[in-house]
This record gives C-alpha cells, sequence and structure tokens, in this order.
C-alpha cells in the first residue's frame, strides 16, 4: 500500500489489534510509531490514530467487563434474596437486609465513607505537627488560628 491511500476496515482494525499487543508487551508509543510506520508504509500521524483507537478500545472493554460482572453480581444476590427462608425471624431479616444494603453498594445508591485514623484511634488531622525526630525539631505546618505562617521550634533533647 503506497502512502496516501486508505486501509480497508479489516486491514485497520487488525493494525489496531497488532499495536494492542505491542502495548500490552510493553513497547513505548516511539517503538510502535517506528514499528507501525515502517511495517505499514504510513505517516506517524496515522500511527497516532491507531494507538488512540487501541487505547479506547481497552477502556470500552474494561468498561463493558465491570458493567457485566456488577450486574452478574447484583442478580447473584437478588437470587440469594429470593431464596432466602425465614425473612420473618430476626436472622432471616439481618440476612435480607445485609444482602440489599450490598445490592444497593453495588449499585451505587450508598457512599461508603472510610474514616482514616491515627495511632490510638485518634483521627489524622492535617494540621498536625510533622516530628522530624523525637524531641529534636517539629515543624508546625499551620498555627493555631490557621494563618498562613509556617513556624518551627527546636526542643532540647534534654528538658522533659
Amino acid at each position: 500500500m503506497n502512502k496516501g491511500e486508505q486501509a480497508d476496515k479489516v486491514s485497520s482494525i487488525s493494525r489496531i489489534r497488532a499495536i494492542q499487543e505491542w502495548l500490552l508487551i510493553g513497547h513505548t508509543t516511539k517503538d510502535i510509531i517506528l514499528q507501525g510506520t515502517t511495517l505499514w508504509n504510513v505517516c506517524d500521524r496515522q500511527i497516532y490514530r491507531y494507538l488512540k483507537d487501541a487505547r479506547k478500545w481497552f477502556i470500552d472493554e474494561t468498561k463493558e467487563k465491570i458493567e457485566a460482572r456488577r450486574a452478574f453480581h447484583v442478580q447473584a444476590r437478588m437470587r440469594l434474596f429470593k431464596n432466602l427462608k425465614n425473612k420473618d425471624n430476626s436472622q432471616g431479616a439481618f440476612a435480607a437486609l445485609n444482602l440489599l444494603k450490598d445490592i444497593a453498594e453495588l449499585e451505587g445508591l450508598y457512599i461508603r465513607k472510610i474514616e482514616h485514623t491515627g495511632k490510638d484511634g485518634e483521627p489524622l488531622m492535617p494540621n498536625d505537627p510533622l516530628k522530624v525526630s523525637e524531641n529534636k525539631l517539629v515543624i508546625a505546618v499551620v498555627n493555631a488560628t490557621h494563618s498562613d505562617t509556617i513556624t518551627s521550634t527546636t526542643e532540647s533533647s534534654n528538658q522533659s
């Protein structure tokens, strides 16, 4: 094929698949452009288009798989909920509620909040001093009034 001629759809798809394989192997963009222009006798710009399409296919395929897996898990939990016996007693009601909560989380109805805690369960504070070395240097990022000043203090290792 001469430069300037358009590839048919089958050729374009096979080139995009070849580029996907090269990406999976770990070739750099520069290597792919060099290989593609040499192998298919096309300009760099066309290889960039193939790269863009290859990456878009990766994204689209992953999205479809995630949606399919989510749908499977929702249906599996719905089946468990449907087949759950003794929903009227406390254990059955608790199990049913957990299944429904899990389904709602999969569907994005609940937002999971994660609390990060520090030593002894105390919450982490972004304005806490950063201790570089114990009893040596303490850098206070923000003072008590939350002003923009940065202060530092030096503590003596002999003080108690």
